[in-house]
C-alpha cells in the first residue's frame, strides 16, 4: 500500500513544501524564489492548477498548468504551459511524472482547453504525450568587425530604466497581435521574467517622433486579421464552409487574405526605408528586401483569381493537371467557350498585374539589375507552392525573366530614353507578361497534354496580356506631355 501513487490537487499551506520538492529536483534557483514566484506571487496560477502525487503520505512531485494565453494568428486564445514537472530523486522512475502529466490533461480535456505549451527536459519523455517542437535556438557567433556599418545605429541607445520600461511594454503589446507565440504578460511576469533578469539592453527610437516604436502598418494587418478571424468563425458558424471558388471570395476570407497583404505592404515601406537609410541603390540586402515583399504582395494580390490563372487552372489543355486537384471537380467547362472566356481573362490580369508590379518599382525605386528576376520568380515559386502539380510551367517565368532583365539593362544604359524616359517600362510592361505565357503554351504543348485551345486563342491571348499591361503600365508611367500638362 505505501507504494501506490496517489494523485491530487494542491492543498492550501502546501507552498513551502513543494518549494522545497521543486528546489530538491532541479538544484537551480532558491528556495525562497520558488516559493514566491511559482505559489505566491503568481497570477496565472490557482492551487487547482497544480497537481501533486504522493507515496506512502509524502510528496513525490507534482507539476503545475500555468493559465496563459497566446497569440494565434493574432488572436488571444488560451493555453496552459506546463511548468515546474517536478519528482525528488528518491521516487524516480516510478511513473510519478507520466501521472502527472495525465492529470493536467484530463484538467484541460475538462475545461476545454486544446493547447499547452512547455520546455522539454527531455524531448522523448513528452513526445509519447504528443508534444513536438516548435521552436529552435540557432546561436550564431560572429566577430564584431565583419558586421556591415550601418546608419541605423545613431537611433539605437541604451535602455534606460526605470523609464523606458512604460513604453517597452507598450511596444510589446502592439506587436504580439501581429504574430503567433507570444504570451499575455501580466504586470508580474514584467517584473520576475523579464526586467528582474534584464541588466542592461538597446531599444530603437524613431527619429521622427523620438519614440521607441515599430512597424505601425505590419501591426495594423496583423490586428485586422486577428478580427477577420474571429469574423470567419462567425461566419463558418452561421453560413456553413464554403468550397471552390466562393472559398476565394467569401467576405471574410477576404479579410483574412488582404489583411495580410496590408501586413506584406508594411514590411515593403519598412523595407524600402531601410534600403533608403542604409545607402539606397548600392544596397544589395535593401534592394532584394524590397524585391521579395513585392513578389510577396504579387501572389497576396492574385489570390481570388486562383481558378482563372493559367499557372493554377490550365483551360487551355482542357484541365490536364488542375481537373485531378482537390477543389478543382466543381469545374464542368473545360473545353467550352466558358473556359476559353475565363482563361483569356485570367491571363489579361495577371498581364495587367505583373507589369504595374514590375515597372512602377523600377521607375519609383530605380531598383538594380536582377529585380526583375527577383519578383517575377519568387512569385512563380510562391504559385508553385501554392500548386505544386504546375511545376512544369516554372521554365516560363525564368524565360521571362531573362527578357525582362536584358531590356532592363538596355534601358538603365541609355536605351529609349534610359531609365528617365517611358518607352523602356513600356516595352518591358508588354514583354514580361506576354513572353511568360508564351512559353507557358510552349511547354503546355511539350509537355502537358497539348493545346486544346485553336491557334488564333493561344497565339492573341499572350499578345492581349501583353498589351493591356502595357496600357495599365502606361497609366501609371504616363507620357512626358502628359505629365507636364
Amino acid at each position: 500500500m505505501t507504494d501506490r501513487l496517489v494523485l491530487r490537487t494542491m492543498r492550501k499551506g502546501e507552498e513551502e513544501i513543494l518549494a522545497g520538492t521543486g528546489f530538491r529536483s532541479f538544484r537551480s534557483g532558491e528556495r525562497e524564489l520558488w516559493l514566491r514566484n511559482v505559489y505566491q506571487d503568481n497570477p496565472y496560477l490557482k492551487p487547482a492548477d497544480t497537481l501533486v502525487v504522493t507515496i506512502g503520505g509524502k510528496v513525490a512531485g507534482h507539476a503545475s498548468g500555468y493559465r496563459l494565453r497566446m497569440s494565434l494568428a493574432g488572436v488571444d486564445v488560451p493555453v496552459r504551459g506546463i511548468a515546474a514537472v517536478a519528482v525528488v530523486p528518491e521516487f524516480r522512475r516510478r511513473g510519478v511524472a507520466d501521472l502527472l502529466m495525465k492529470g493536467l490533461h484530463r484538467q484541460m480535456k475538462k475545461r476545454g482547453e486544446a493547447l499547452s505549451m512547455l520546455y522539454a527536459f527531455r524531448m522523448s519523455f513528452y513526445r509519447k504525450f504528443g508534444y513536438g517542437v516548435v521552436e529552435w535556438a540557432d546561436h550564431v557567433k560572429i566577430a564584431p568587425r565583419r558586421l556591415p556599418a550601418s546608419p541605423l545605429r545613431r537611433n539605437v541607445r541604451e535602455l534606460l530604466r526605470p523609464g523606458d520600461q512604460p513604453e517597452v511594454e507598450k511596444v510589446y503589446e502592439r506587436s504580439r497581435h501581429a504574430g503567433t507565440g507570444m504570451f499575455v504578460r501580466a504586470e508580474a511576469w514584467w517584473r520576475i521574467r523579464v526586467w528582474a533578469r534584464a541588466h542592461e539592453g538597446v531599444v530603437y527610437v524613431d527619429p521622427a517622433t523620438r519614440k521607441i516604436t515599430g512597424y505601425a502598418l505590419v501591426i495594423l494587418g496583423g490586428a485586422v486579421f486577428g478580427i477577420g478571424g474571429v469574423l470567419d468563425l462567425a461566419w463558418h458558424n452561421a453560413f456553413g464552409f464554403e468550397v471552390g471558388h466562393e472559398a476565394l471570395v467569401s467576405p471574410t476570407h477576404l479579410v483574412l487574405i488582404y489583411s495580410s497583404g496590408v501586413g506584406v505592404t508594411g514590411l515593403l515601406w519598412a523595407a524600402v526605408a531601410w534600403r533608403r537609410r542604409a545607402g539606397g541603390v548600392g544596397t544589395l540586402a535593401g534592394n532584394a528586401a524590397v524585391a521579395l515583399s513585392l513578389g510577396l504582395l504579387l501572389k497576396v494580390t492574385l489570390f481570388a483569381f486562383l481558378y482563372s490563372l493559367p499557372f493554377s487552372t490550365d483551360y487551355a489543355s482542357e484541365g490536364t493537371i488542375a481537373r485531378n486537384l482537390f477543389g478543382f471537380a466543381g469545374i464542368g467547362a473545360w473545353a467550352d467557350m466558358t473556359a476559353q472566356v475565363a482563361g483569356t481573362t485570367g491571363m489579361i490580369l495577371y498581364g495587367i498585374l505583373l507589369a504595374l508590379f514590375v515597372t512602377v518599382p523600377l521607375r519609383r525605386l530605380r531598383l538594380p539589375a536582377g529585380a526583375i528576376a527577383t519578383i517575377v520568380l519568387w512569385t512563380a515559386a510562391l504559385m508553385w507552392v501554392a500548386t505544386p502539380e504546375f511545376w512544369i510551367y516554372l521554365p516560363a517565368a525564368v524565360a521571362a525573366a531573362l527578357v525582362g532583365e536584358t531590356l532592363w539593362m538596355l534601358v538603365r544604359r541609355g536605351a529609349w530614353g534610359g531609365s528617365d524616359g517611358r518607352v523602356g517600362y513600356w516595352l518591358i510592361a508588354f514583354a514580361v507578361p506576354a513572353t511568360q505565357l508564351y512559353a507557358y503554351f510552349a511547354l503546355m504543348a511539350a509537355f502537358s497534354g497539348g493545346i486544346s485551345w485553336s491557334t488564333a486563342l493561344w497565339t492573341g491571348a499572350p499578345l492581349l496580356a501583353g498589351i493591356y499591361g502595357l496600357i495599365a503600365t502606361a497609366f501609371a508611367i504616363p507620357p512626358r506631355f502628359a505629365e507636364e500638362s
